[in-house]
């Protein structure tokens, strides 16, 4: 199974997440507009990331862990099957927001879906969890056809087949509710020549350095 962003999302098929049998949202109208594809780095992990462009409504993801043998040491490939949203009373002059499914077996498109939200930026990806308890808590109630899986402190939440109007009322018409976007997770692209490990070692020595001047 596809490891979604694998530790540089801090989610993993162990963790509480939810699923959903249907990609949910507006199919994009040019992801290659976007220019995501290239190479980035998660400062307080050590993890890098490359981001290529698959079928139309997808991207390609392999992910690299620092301190392998070989720098680009891939962990994971795979497509993510990309949807665009249309939040209400949000400016998105500076990129739109995109739910981000990833496939349930590795290398495929087949479902269920991890979900995650995502915006670009130029030069950074910007990636929020969903908020488990929020959803749980709407299939508790019968107010979304799914199922709750509770196993301790871990939450699963696979959501029935959503619609439209489904995807505006619960996601679209609050993503404060429907995201945990007090925690964003920053992909920082790095240059296409910046391969070797001392280099990526130096941005994780200089963004632990910014952190700590920070907390003092």
């Amino acid at each position: 199974m596809l490891k979604p962003l694998l530790l540089a999302l801090a989610l993993s098929a162990a963790c509480s997440t939810v699923r959903t049998p249907v990609p949910l949202g507006d199919l994009p109208a040019d992801l290659a507009a976007g220019d995501w594809a290239g190479r980035y780095f998660a400062g307080e992990g050590r993890i890098a990331l490359e981001v290529a462009y698959g079928q139309a409504d997808e991207l390609v993801l392999q992910f690299f862990e620092l301190g392998s043998d070989e720098v680009w040491d891939a962990d994971g490939r795979g497509p993510v099957l990309m949807r665009e949203l249309d939040p209400i009373g949000v400016d998105e002059s500076e990129g739109g927001f995109f739910l981000v499914h990833f496939p349930n077996e590795q290398g495929t498109r087949a479902a269920p879906f991890d979900l995650f939200l995502v915006r670009g930026f130029e030069g950074a990806l910007i990636t929020w969890p969903p908020n488990v308890e929020h959803f749980a808590g709407l299939v508790d109630a019968g107010t979304l056809p799914g199922e709750v899986e509770r196993d301790g402190d871990t939450t699963r939440v696979t959501l029935g087949e959503l619609d439209r109007r489904a995807v505006a009322e619960h996601f679209e018409a609050d993503l404060g509710a429907s995201f945990d976007l007090t925690s964003p997770i920053t992909l920082v692209r790095i240059a296409d020549d910046l391969l070797h490990e001392k280099h990526l070692r130096g941005l994780l020595r200089a963004s632990q350095k910014a952190n700590e001047e920070l907390d003092d």
